[in-house]
């Protein structure tokens, strides 16, 4: 069954910062802090995790267990009711869409910590749980987010979603969004709409990875740029994304290029998937710019 999320791939700094999902503080929540997060979930509407009606019907043959997809769907609310991270390094895959920007589980976590640091009143319930669709690797999940930053805040609702990715009983988190934020990103996109880099089979690493493309969309993959003629040929982009070790060839890169992963101002990197078979997984594509190489992460 096809997928009816459609993920944003721009402003991922206005993206990551909608929707309650985090600002910079140096906070920390503590043992203590975690006990009385506990305390006051109880003062507040429970989460209910009953799949609606309108969800389709899953079978055993579809080789999903549905148990678990809402377990870990519960891990991750009860995460977030709880303002804790505590955990949050098994929800999540290694390189998630997060409100409209790849990013690492290690950054995911941390604008979490900082955000629940920033509202520590901050807590959620959700409702109205369905399953939208569904593949052999891949379930989404949509919900009602209720969520309000103090004791004595209005709720505020959220149409929100998850994308897991994984098998039968084994899923993590490969998208987080609401439709909140997508709308945002949408209007935000067809006011200034990002410069997309015009690649072929011909085009060198050098001309597509330098700091003067940095916000510039790029969105290609390889059989895009291999075609499927008899006499093509991988050019320099799609050998390097085949030299990356990588488990397919229905290899994609969509998304902003940007500067300085994890610090490293050598670095240049942009969002994609890998695939192979039934399995898509977010990934980042790093280009080095002193070894002039480009590699992913994570590794498949």
């Amino acid at each position: 069954m096809k997928s009816l999320l459609y993920p944003f791939f721009t402003l991922a700094a206005a993206a990551i910062i909608t929707a309650c999902t985090g600002t910079s503080a140096n906070q920390q929540t503590t043992p203590d802090t975690l006990t009385a997060a506990t305390e006051q979930t109880a003062n507040i509407p429970q989460s209910n995790y009953t799949l609606l009606d309108t969800s389709p019907s899953i079978t055993d043959e579809d080789e999903i267990d549905t148990k678990a997809v809402i377990e870990v769907l519960r891990d991750w609310d009860n995460c977030h009711r709880t303002r804790t991270t505590a955990g949050m390094d098994t929800l999540y895959s290694p390189v998630c869409l997060y409100y409209g920007a790849d990013q690492t589980s290690k950054f995911i976590i941390s604008n979490k910590k900082d955000f629940f640091a920033k509202h520590p009143q901050y807590t959620q319930y959700i409702d109205s749980v369905e399953i939208i669709g569904w593949g052999l690797a891949f379930i989404d999940i949509t919900f009602n987010k209720h969520v309000r930053t103090a004791s004595t805040a209005s709720w505020q609702t959220y149409k929100a979603y998850l994308r897991l990715i994984g098998s039968v009983t084994e899923w993590t988190v490969s998208w987080e969004s609401d439709a909140t934020t997508d709308a945002n990103l949408e209007r935000r996109n067809q006011k200034k709409p990002p410069v997309e880099l015009e690649i072929d089979n011909t085009t060198t690493l050098a001309q597509i990875f330098n700091d003067e493309n940095v916000g510039k969309l790029i969105n290609t993959g390889y059989w895009e740029l291999v075609g499927f003629d008899d006499n093509s040929f991988e050019g320099p982009l799609a050998k390097a994304i085949m030299g990356c070790n990588t488990i397919g060839a229905r290899n994609e890169i969509n998304g902003i290029l940007r500067r300085g992963l994890n610090g490293d101002r050598n670095t240049l990197y942009v969002g994609g998937t890998c695939s192979g078979g039934p399995y898509t997984a977010r990934v980042l594509w790093i280009y080095n710019k002193a070894t002039r190489s480009l590699s992913v992460y994570p590794e498949f």
